[in-house]
This record gives structure tokens, sequence and C-alpha cells, in this order.
């Protein structure tokens, strides 16, 4: 019953979208259309779609609130009305790639993010100098002061994503067993904090079991068997699970901590600052993906699915 109550609830979710689709939709308005997953997400797709339309053509996004509900909108629209080129779905993988469910589109207008969400594709060095460049002020860089800040920047995300892997480990164990743990409920700074610009364990979570149990009494479940999580954490471990399936939420967690701390660090690589320069514009963990959305580079996957799909619509319909 607790399950048919929870489709019913999609399935309405799905119908307030299509109405508000409709609101927009114009046939013969020189427009696209991208439905979404997060509230934060058109402020990211809107720039990159935008970008890549040729002049004259405009994006609407409309944010979902959820992937159920995204996925239900698909499923809803009567593709005899409409374009399947120009109306086009975008959603996180999260952790599909373990759990199984994985979607896909007969019509292929259906993206999914190669890693677990959308921040775990912007939180990279690329973004992290254009944030630094752009936003916290820090115009100087040389070619090989970029270089060790990148190579400084990605030793600790290797440090962090790979300390966390256990916990996703266990998050993967738990949903395989039909468990609902409340993922917000974990909170990295609990475990980790920063010795200036870089990453590090707090003494009391250097063992990996006590991340594990951390983890379980802020989600009201129990941990694992060792051998059994070890088993999941290789698993995890083999599909690059440390690179690419750490949840978003906590990667950029520490990207954001990540820009601010190489900010306030800047002296160690940049000789022209002795203090940190004042930033542009006011940047911390509430605003972070607005501000940070307009530097990301548009990676390759999504590129081609953009020009496969929408700018394919324009070039038909020019």
């Amino acid at each position: 019953m607790e399950m048919l109550k929870e489709h019913e609830i999609a399935a309405d979710g799905a119908e307030t979208i299509y109405h508000e689709f409709l609101l927009w939709y114009k046939r013969g308005k020189r427009e696209v259309y991208a439905i979404v997953e997060g509230d934060e997400d058109p402020i990211f797709y809107r720039g990159v779609v935008e970008n890549i339309l040729p002049d004259g053509w405009n994006v609407r996004t409309i944010a979902a609130g959820r992937k159920d509900k995204v996925l239900g909108t698909l499923a809803s629209m009567d593709w005899s009305r409409f374009s399947t080129k120009r109306i086009c779905f975008f959603v996180d993988r999260d952790l599909s790639t373990f759990l199984g469910g994985q979607v896909a589109s007969e019509h292929g207008n259906l993206y999914v993010t190669d890693k677990y969400s959308l921040e775990n594709e912007i939180a990279n060095e690329s973004t992290l100098l254009r944030a630094l460049r752009e936003i916290m002020g820090v115009a100087n860089i040389s070619p090989d002061e970029e270089e060790v800040i990148c190579e400084a920047y990605r030793q600790s995300f290797i440090d962090f994503s790979e300390a966390f892997s256990v916990v996703m480990a266990q998050i993967v164990s738990w949903m395989r067993a039909k468990k609902s743990p409340c993922l917000k409920n974990i909170d990295p700074s609990v475990m980790f904090r920063f010795n200036g610009e870089l990453v590090q364990l707090k003494h009391e979570f250097l063992p990996a079991r006590a991340r594990v149990e951390y983890a379980a009494q802020q989600v009201g479940q129990q941990p694992d068997d060792q051998d059994v999580l070890d088993a999941v954490l290789e698993e995890f471990l083999q599909a690059n699970g440390s690179q690419a399936f750490v949840r978003g939420k906590y990667v950029f967690w520490f990207f954001t901590k990540s820009v601010l701390q190489f900010h306030a660090n800047i002296g160690k690589y940049c000789g022209t600052y002795p203090a940190p320069p004042r930033a542009k514009v006011a940047f911390g963990p509430k605003n972070a993906m607005a501000v940070l959305a307009g530097k990301a580079r548009c990676w390759a996957s999504l590129r081609e699915f953009i020009e496969g799909n929408f700018v394919a619509h324009t070039a038909a319909h020019g």
C-alpha cells in the first residue's frame, strides 16, 4: 500500500511538470525545452545549452525537483505531438551503477550524468582555476603555478574521495537491502577538516570503521559486518567509485571548501599575493552552485547529447 501511494505521488508530480511544460510550449517558437532534476540544475544546464545553441534560439528549463518526476514526465509525453529532439530530460546517475535500474529513453532524449551527479561533474581543476580567478580575485596565476595548484587539488581530492568510499560502500549495501538512509544527515565536516588548503581526516575518524559507525548513527541504520562491507567496498573501488560515485553533495562540500582554502592560502602558490586578494563576489556553501555553475566546462558526453538533440532540431527547423 505504501509503495502504491509513492507511485501515485510520483505520477501526480509528473503530471504537474507536464502541465507546466504545456504552459510554456509554443509550437513555432525558436525554443527548446530541458526538464531537469534539481532546483539548482537549471542554472547550469541553461548556460551550457545556450552556449551551444545557434543564435536566435533559446532554452526553457523546468525543474521537476526529483528524478522520478523527470522520468514520469518523460513517460507521460505524447510523442506524436512533439519533437523528441526538441524536448530533452536530464537526470543524475546516482548509485544506479551498483543498484541496477539504469534508465534510458527509446527516443534518445534522456541524458544521465557520467558520474554520481551534476556536482561531481563540476568539481574539477578547471572549475577551481576559474573560480580562483573570476570569483576570488586571484587574477595573476602563471602556467607553472596553475600546475602546482592543480596537482595539490588532485591529491587532496583523492585523499577525500578514497576516505569517503567506505561510507559510500555502506550506503550501497543499505540500499541493496531496501533501506532508505537519509543521506543529507551525513555531514562531511564532522569527519574532515582542512589543514591549510588540503583536506585531512580528523584524528578520531582515521579508522575506516569510525566513519562507517558515524554514518550509521546519523541515518539510524546498523553497520554491516566488516567482511560484508569489505566486499562491497572492493566492488565500489573497482567501478572507479572513489573518483565518480561519491555522493555529489559531499564532493561539492569538499570542492567549495577547497576554493575558499586555496584562496586563503594563495601566497604558497603565487608569490605576487602576500595576502589573499579581495573576492569579487560573496561565495560560500549557500550560493556555491549558483556562482560556480557558469564556470564549469561542458564535458564530452553532455556536449554530444546536446548537439545530437537540441542542435539537430535547430538545424532542421532553422
